[in-house]
Order: structure tokens, then C-alpha cells, then sequence
């Protein structure tokens, strides 16, 4: 198993993780999105077949939105710089064996070399599809907003 960039050299007919809207993502969208440069697809593949992958796109989000010990410190009049982890999912047939863990740690060590590549951001944000998927992200240290409880975020360390 390895993580590389979405190319169509990678079969991705078979994937289901058991999300229609994730599985047509990945079949009928992804390589759109990647040719726009909307996102960035990063899948986990074995034997050739895709059976995980991650989305991340730059995101900027309104200070106020962020608690206050943290919106306190940067000025209130500018989009705050994030990263959106805009989809995460796993093929059924592997779940259950903490891949979804190894997919939510490269996503997270992708975006930090970003952040500290000068590409800049605060934190990652992911919107959490259902409340296990939230407890999932909680796990992980994700911290929910206030008024969206589905919207987390998770600060990066500051090189």
C-alpha cells in the first residue's frame, strides 16, 4: 500500500466506502477537480486499486468564527487562512483496520509541510458528515465550532 496523487492510471471502479456521495466524488468528479486545480486528490492505493483518499484545497474562513482566546490575537477584518480536508473516505472492505487513521495522518502531515512551505494556514478544517464521523475527527484532537458542532477545525503547530 502507498499514498501518491489521483492519476487515471489507478482503478477506482471498484472503490465503495458505503457513501454515495463520496463514491461519485471519486468516480465521476475527482479527476475534474484535479485538472481545475479545485483540490488536491491524495489516494491510498493497493495493487493498483484505490481503496482510500483525502481532498485538501486552501480555505479561508472569517476570524469570528474561532473562538475568542484564539480570534483575539489576528485582526478581525481579514479571511483567516485554513485548509479545508474537503473528503475523507475508506473502501468498506478495509475498514475497520485503522486505515482510515493512516489516511487522516497523511492528510494532516501533507497540510503541515504545506502550512510550512510557506503556503501559510492556520488549521485544518474538515466538515464532519455525521456525528460518528465527528467522533472520529474528536479522537484525533479535531475541536468543533461552537455554532456549526459538524464544523471542526485543528490548529497546526507554528514552525
Amino acid at each position: 500500500m502507498f499514498f501518491t496523487r489521483l492519476s487515471a492510471s489507478y482503478d477506482i471502479s471498484s472503490f465503495d466506502c458505503g457513501n454515495i456521495e463520496l463514491n461519485t466524488f471519486l468516480k465521476e468528479y475527482a479527476m475534474s477537480f484535479v485538472k481545475r486545480k479545485l483540490c488536491q486528490v491524495h489516494v491510498l492505493v493497493d495493487n493498483n486499486a484505490v481503496i482510500g483518499f483525502y481532498t485538501i484545497s486552501p480555505f479561508t474562513l472569517d476570524i469570528r468564527n474561532f473562538p475568542e482566546k484564539i480570534a483575539k490575537k489576528y485582526p478581525k477584518s481579514m479571511p483567516f487562512p485554513c485548509w479545508l480536508l474537503g473528503k475523507l473516505a475508506l473502501d468498506k472492505k478495509y475498514q475497520g483496520q485503522k486505515l482510515g487513521e493512516k489516511l487522516l495522518m497523511a492528510a494532516c502531515d501533507h497540510i503541515s509541510r504545506l502550512s510550512n512551505d510557506d503556503a501559510g494556514g492556520f488549521c485544518v478544517i474538515v466538515d464532519a458528515k455525521d456525528q460518528n464521523a465527528k467522533d472520529f475527527y474528536l479522537n484525533y484532537g479535531f475541536i468543533a465550532f461552537k455554532d456549526d458542532p459538524l464544523r471542526l477545525y485543528l490548529p497546526l503547530p507554528v514552525p
